[in-house]
């Protein structure tokens, strides 16, 4: 895949699956509103890594949290984002009253990230240090499709952002996972002259100042 120059009005963005949700809605939908003449189309990769920002392409910018080692590309960080466990509402997990650990999750039945996520490799390689085993029979490509496996199995997962439309269904819980998993989440585009429209969407994504982690409401149960 590789990296396409579009006009004012054309904007094309890579994300990686597990930041798609809330970049739609925390990044993309304010951007739209503000700039109701821009075509913005959202592509879902596995990882940057895979794309050729020095050829003429498809993809005018990417929205990550792993270390890109492409060349040719500059990085601005916009926020960061910190993993939660996701439950159903009521599952026993949320009566522990404390945060969630991985040995509590010791054969459990859990959603994971499809096996190319780079998300998934460091939720697997924190499990394996510590010699806990999950049941490990569904996985999923974007976070909104995890969490509603989570919702229709009663299992668990552990998402880096779960976005606006995940905190906000009466289905699932939110609980705090330690150790703490955070990561920066950073804009990449390629190095030299910047398009009008990508360089409007990365001064809005900066000015918007999202906490990708601290604004995001912990909910145990449904009346919490």
């Amino acid at each position: 895949m590789a990296l396409r120059e579009r006009g004012e009005g054309q904007l094309r963005l890579a994300v990686v699956p597990s930041l798609a949700s809330i970049v739609s809605s925390r990044l993309i939908g304010p951007f739209v509103e503000r700039h109701p003449q821009a075509s913005v189309s959202l592509e879902i990769v596995a990882t940057l890594n895979a794309l050729d920002w020095r050829s003429t392409g498809a993809v005018d910018l990417g929205v990550t949290f792993e270390p890109t080692t492409a060349p040719g590309v500059h990085s601005v960080r916009i926020g960061r984002t910190e993993a939660v466990c996701v439950t159903p509402v009521g599952h026993p997990l949320t009566r522990l009253g404390r945060d969630v650990r991985p040995q509590d999750l010791r054969g459990a039945t859990f959603v994971s990230y499809q096996s190319d996520s780079l998300f998934r490799g460091e939720v697997d390689r924190l499990f394996a240090a510590r010699d806990v085993r999950r049941d490990m029979r569904l996985d999923a490509r974007t976070t909104a499709a995890v969490c509603e496996l989570v919702a229709a199995t009663g299992g668990v997962a552990i998402a880096p952002c779960p976005g606006p439309d995940i905190v906000a269904d009466a289905r699932l819980a939110l609980l705090r996972f330690r150790p703490r998993m955070a990561s920066q989440v950073t804009i990449v585009t390629p190095s030299g002259a910047t398009p009008s429209l990508v360089q409007s969407f990365i001064a809005h994504a900066c000015a918007e100042k999202v906490d990708f982690a601290g604004d995001l409401p912990i909910r145990r149960s449904r009346a919490a």
